[in-house]
Order: structure tokens, then C-alpha cells, then sequence
């Protein structure tokens, strides 16, 4: 009789216990604050929309839970997203963006392509941020897809987004990359074209144009690192004022040559007629 009164008291007690923690679960972990990190090309509300917060977002616990899988296929410009409970009544969402490397002009629009080659977000004007690429025979573009290139560019088009990556890696933000069918890349950056060659070296290449970046800055020229050689300590940078310079002096010695012999033609012309006018 004395057990059994123990077992109903021990199971009263552990009523309470999943009474006390129901009130918690529904009371106490009303969600109050979402720190949403890692975001620069979405907005919160577009993060919102994707988690269905106005669904989920009254309760910590089944917030946290309902998004332990996020589907974030609906945008393209989002690798994954985590989310993780910080308190009874705050929660953390980190977002993993695909990060764009380059973009490329097509029926009057920017694509914006990643690493992978994969078009990842398409605008009406160019911001700025990655190089515009040329040179590439693009057959098709689909949000969401590698972008497809000629067969006879499948070279070019790897040399392109391994330049590109690496640029991003860097730091190093470039107007315009242009690659030619050999695979040969060139960049610029304001008045300084960079000559980066095949693909071969391209991370040390691209470490190389980050450490001149400050020797570069107002200066107009090409930076030849086509041919870089991690063996040797010189790169080759020519500018532009000393081609100008060359261009303008071997135009002027070619305008006083041209001068001299229309003089001496000019003169000789004179005598041939003071000698008829004397045989007169």
C-alpha cells in the first residue's frame, strides 16, 4: 500500500515536471529576437520569407526546430542557411551566401556567375564588385545552371573562373577580364591592364598583383605577369607614357626626314630651272 502511494506521488511529481516545462516551452520561449549573420546580397525580410517566420516565429523552441532544414532552393544567391537557439527567447540565423566572382553581359543583362561557373543572380546594370568578362561564346544561361560555353572554350572558360576566384580570395576588385580562345587572361584595373597568361601559377600570380596593388594605384601601363616565373624576383610593368613618349618621337623624326627631302627636292627643282634660263 506504502509503494503504491509512493508511485502515485512520484508520478504526480513527474506530472509537474512535464507541466512546468510545457509552461516554459509555451510562456517562456516566446521568440523575441532574431540575429540574422552573414548577409550582403539578401535582405532579413528575403531570410524571413525562406524561414516562414510569421509561420514559426512565436515560439523559440519550434522555430528552431521547424528549420533545422532549410530549403533554400527558391534563391540562388543562397548556399545555406543554420539556424541555432542562443536563449529561452532568442535565436541566431547564420546565412551562407554564394558569393559572385565575375559576371558576364547577356541579352541586355548582367549574370552573375560563382566559382562553380553557376549563374547565381542576374541584374539590369553593373555594380561594381566582380569584373565584367569578354571573350567567352556563351551558348546558353539559366539561373541556377553552370553557364554553357562553346566546346572549343572549355579551356578558356576554367582559366577564367579559377582568375576570377582567386581575384576574390585576394581582395583584388577589377574592371573588366577578357580571354582569348588560347586561354589567355588580362584584366584591368583603372588605367593598368594585367596580363595573366594561362592558368598555370594564377594563385601566385594574383598574390603577386595583391602586394603591387598600392604601387599600381594612379599609374597607367600593362603589368606583365603572362610569363611569371616563382623563381625569379623581377615582373616587368611598362608604362604607358614611356610607349607614348617612343610612339611621339619616332613620328616626329619620320615628319623631319619627310621635311628634309621635299627641301632638298624642293631645291633641286630651283637649280634644274636657273640652269634652263642661263641655256636660254
Amino acid at each position: 500500500m506504502a509503494a503504491k502511494r509512493k508511485r502515485i506521488a512520484w508520478g504526480r511529481i513527474l506530472l509537474l515536471i512535464i507541466a512546468a516545462l510545457v509552461l516554459v516551452i509555451i510562456f517562456g520561449c516566446r521568440l523575441k529576437k532574431v540575429d540574422i549573420q552573414g548577409t550582403s546580397q539578401v535582405t532579413d525580410e528575403e531570410v524571413r520569407n525562406i524561414l516562414q517566420y510569421d509561420r514559426y516565429g512565436q515560439n523559440t523552441l519550434l522555430f528552431c526546430l521547424m528549420n533545422r532544414h532549410v530549403d533554400t532552393s527558391s534563391d540562388k544567391r543562397i548556399g545555406s542557411i543554420r539556424v541555432r537557439m542562443t536563449g529561452l527567447q532568442s535565436a541566431a540565423v547564420v546565412v551562407d551566401e554564394k558569393n559572385p566572382v565575375g559576371c558576364i553581359q547577356y541579352s541586355g543583362l548582367y549574370e552573375y556567375f560563382d566559382e562553380n561557373g553557376t549563374i547565381i543572380e542576374e541584374k539590369s546594370e553593373h555594380t561594381g564588385e566582380v569584373p565584367v568578362v569578354s571573350g567567352l561564346d556563351v551558348k546558353g544561361i539559366k539561373a541556377g545552371e553552370v553557364m554553357q560555353v562553346s566546346k572549343n572554350q572549355k579551356l578558356s572558360f576554367s582559366t577564367v573562373l579559377t582568375a576570377a576566384s582567386e581575384l576574390n580570395i585576394r581582395g583584388v576588385q577589377a574592371d573588366t577580364m577578357t580571354v582569348d580562345d588560347n586561354a589567355q587572361v588580362s584584366i584591368t584595373i583603372g588605367d593598368v591592364t594585367v596580363s595573366l597568361g594561362g592558368s598555370a601559377y594564377m594563385s601566385e600570380k594574383i598574390s603577386e598583383l595583391s602586394d603591387l596593388q598600392d604601387q599600381l594605384s594612379g599609374m597607367a601601363g600593362v603589368l606583365h605577369l603572362e610569363n611569371y616565373d616563382p623563381s625569379r624576383d623581377s615582373i616587368v610593368f611598362t608604362k604607358e607614357t614611356e610607349e607614348t613618349e617612343s610612339e611621339t618621337e619616332t613620328e616626329t623624326e619620320s615628319e623631319t626626314e619627310a621635311e628634309s627631302v621635299s627641301d632638298e627636292s624642293d631645291q633641286q627643282s630651283a637649280d634644274e630651272e636657273d640652269a634652263s634660263y642661263e641655256g636660254e
